[in-house]
């Protein structure tokens, strides 16, 4: 059953805003520069962090992506721009111009409908949901989440927006590097093969209880 926004009444009611969870991460970024024709990749990884998030913020991270609004909005935007299309067309606008502007309609149609199906899809699993276990895997979504988004922010502070199109983030949980298992990481980028190495052997040196989601309150 669901309450009155799109989270179930189980979550509702298991999650306080002020329950806290932490977790150890590694933490890598990308500068990448460039002068003349050369192009300088640099790769480098933090120590490892124990971060936390909010009960608050697991269910406000929950409600966004189970929420269908942006996928409708951007497939609304997509038959916009059909819709114009076919007013320039009557207009004698060039057929390169109109492929331009059908290209645009598809892609906001197409991501439109994938954020719908998703949110969907993730609706249906929080409905299902009616365990801590169950609801774990969910909890990290959302504080990878949150260390990603932080480290975009961090980079902003520090540096602006100089460079910001070729900036990288990587963030994993711990107990996901240990196995290597990198389809739980969160990354604009690929690592290179030393960075890779030394992200694996940092976790291997975190104890065994920092290697999982803990509750703290």
């Amino acid at each position: 059953m669901a309450s009155k926004d799109n989270l179930p009444v189980w979550i509702q009611e298991n999650i306080p805003d002020d329950a806290v969870w932490s977790e150890y991460y590694l933490i890598a970024r990308k500068e990448e520069t460039r002068s003349g024709n050369r192009v300088l990749i640099n790769q480098t990884l933090k120590d490892p962090q124990e971060v936390t998030v909010s009960g608050k913020e697991v269910k406000d991270y929950l409600r966004d992506q189970s929420s269908p609004a942006i996928g409708v909005v951007l497939i609304v935007i997509g038959l916009a721009v059909v819709a114009l299309m076919t007013v320039l067309k009557t207009l004698g606008a060039s057929g390169g111009y109109l492929l331009f502007q059908l290209l645009i309609a598809v892609g906001f149609a197409g991501g439109g409908i994938y954020l719908l199906l998703k949110s969907r899809q993730l609706s249906a699993k929080l409905r299902s949901i009616d365990s801590w276990e169950a609801l774990e895997p969910l909890i990290e979504l959302a504080l990878t989440d949150k260390v990603y988004n932080a480290e975009i922010a961090a980079r902003k502070e520090e540096e602006g927006e100089q460079g910001a199109a070729y900036a990288g983030y990587f963030c994993i949980p711990a107990h996901a590097a240990v196995r290597e298992d990198f389809e739980k990481a969160k990354s604009n980028f690929g690592l290179q093969e030393n960075i890779r190495t030394s992200l694996v052997q940092a976790a291997a040196a975190i104890p065994a209880e920092g290697q999982k989601l803990v509750k703290k309150q």
